[in-house]
């Protein structure tokens, strides 16, 4: 008697560490590190932490694997932190020596396999993107929970075959496994699909596809600073070019500008912000002043106007807090409301507000727990409706504008803070609930009250 189908997938994947990853021991020290690129994770020798990151080094398979961490609290936690940081992929076997590698973009991605097989004609969806990276294929599409790796040049052929929609696979086989896998991650749609009930936000692909991959959110690219280097023999971009047509036009001098506006304040004093330090802060920078009239498809529609510029004046940014040190303001994530002046509760959930708090500290390289983190996200078809192609472009136009308005007004509030390179949009649709095609985080910022000099002389 044959496998169920979904056995049969578990029985062709394994699970290991990414290239690039590794598992490495300092004999001088007795320690053990997961090693990538710029990042560290330290291992415990203890309660088979280091046997199970041994399997994953080697390749174990993903049945085995997960009996393992269902057995024992502790591998299972490793096995998440391993995931949440990309280190882990995924190699599914459609014949005995080939296979697809899939490499998770949510840190939380363990495949999962119908019962049946699958029996229609299949397509890719209309926004798959396909790239060769050295002797592979890669399909990925925006949204999606992985992307799929296929060697060449014999996964060629399936997605040569996909493109106009391939024929069912026969049950059981290497090619109903790939079939399945790019199915639930939603890489390929039945043939006659209705494309209409696809999430419609108005980006455009470029632009979704920037989206994803130019935030940290949780895919499998490189992120941050990677420090990958100048080319070699190259000019030195840091050097003002000299341009030697006629003779430089001295300008007058000017005083300069007075600090502190614009500079960044990375490490906090304990103190709580108050909440009439927070009010002053969003009255000054986000809190609707005014307000105009647009017609859009007909209808006349009030737009809230706000004390920064906003391209077209449509005011696409919402503003949320991620409180954790504010003087009356139990611990939450807020959205505030610019026409009433007021904070609404989204979540408590204390995990999902514990790894933003982690990620913005690792983010502005601080030693301690921002007191709160200022999320900004851009309700899309605010601009969508108007604009084309240059959408998301003038979306983070935007975010630059607010956050220099926002910097301008933090000493006059009594607070300091830093404006993040990056931020999580799988966690920001985790807290809000929202789907990110219709709104999702493009900036986030740290505030809190500066550290005095004698609190840093105690510290």
């Amino acid at each position: 008697m044959s496998l169920p189908f979904n056995a049969y997938c578990f029985d062709r994947t394994r699970v290991r560490l990414r290239k690039g990853v590794s598992l490495d021991r300092d004999e001088g020290l007795g320690t053990n590190t997961i090693r990538a690129r710029n990042l560290e994770f330290p291992l415990q020798d203890r309660n088979g932490l280091l046997e199970f990151a041994a399997l994953l080094a080697d390749g174990v398979g993903l049945a085995q694997a997960l009996s393992l961490t269902s057995a024992n609290e502790r591998a299972l936690a490793l096995f998440k932190g391993i995931l949440m940081r990309g280190f882990a992929e995924y190699a599914m076997y459609y014949a005995p020596d080939e296979y697809i590698r899939v490499i998770p973009n949510t840190g939380d991605y363990i495949p999962e396999f119908p019962a049946e097989p699958p029996h229609a004609q299949y397509a890719l969806v209309p926004d798959a993107f396909l790239k060769r990276a050295g002797n592979e294929w890669v399909l990925l599409a925006p949204k999606c929970r992985a992307e799929v790796l296929f060697p060449f040049p014999s996964g060629f052929e399936m997605l040569s075959g996909l493109a106009e929609g391939g024929s069912p696979p026969c049950e059981h086989s290497g090619r109903a496994l790939v079939y399945a896998t790019l199915a639930s991650l939603g890489l390929i749609e039945t043939r006659f699909g209705d494309a209409e009930s696809q999430p419609q936000t108005g980006l455009q692909f470029h632009e979704l596809l920037f989206h994803r991959l130019s935030r940290k959110g949780d895919h499998g690219q490189a992120s941050g600073a990677t420090f990958a280097g100048l080319p070699k023999g190259g000019e030195n971009p840091f050097s003002t070019r000299v341009w030697k047509a006629g003779q430089p036009i001295i300008l007058p001098d000017v005083p300069p500008i007075e600090k502190p506006y614009g500079k960044s304040i990375r490490e906090f004093s304990d103190r709580p912000i108050s909440l009439s330090q927070l009010g002053r802060l969003l009255s000054m920078t986000v809190m609707a002043t005014d307000s105009t009239t647009n017609l859009i498809d007909g209808v006349p529609i009030e737009v809230p106007q706000k004390p920064y510029p906003s391209g077209g004046g449509l005011y696409e940014i919402e503003v949320y807090l991620a409180a954790y040190n504010v003087a009356g303001l139990p611990v939450g994530f807020y959205h505030y409301n610019s026409t009433k002046h007021c904070l609404s509760t989204v979540s408590n959930d204390e995990a999902k507000l514990r790894r933003l708090a982690i990620i913005s500290r690792t983010t502005m390289g601080a030693r301690s727990d921002p007191a709160t983190v200022i999320v900004l996200s851009a309700r899309f078809q605010r601009m969508t409706w108007k604009y084309r192609s240059l959408t998301y472009s003038v979306i983070l136009k935007n975010v630059g504008v607010l956050m220099k308005t926002i910097y301008d007004a933090l000493p006059g509030c009594g607070l300091g803070g830093c404006a993040l390179g990056s931020g999580n949009i799988d966690l920001f649709e985790e807290l809000t609930g929202l789907d990110w095609l219709e709104e999702s985080s493009v900036g986030e910022f740290v505030i809190g009250v500066p550290e005095q000099p004698q609190e840093r002389e105690k510290g």
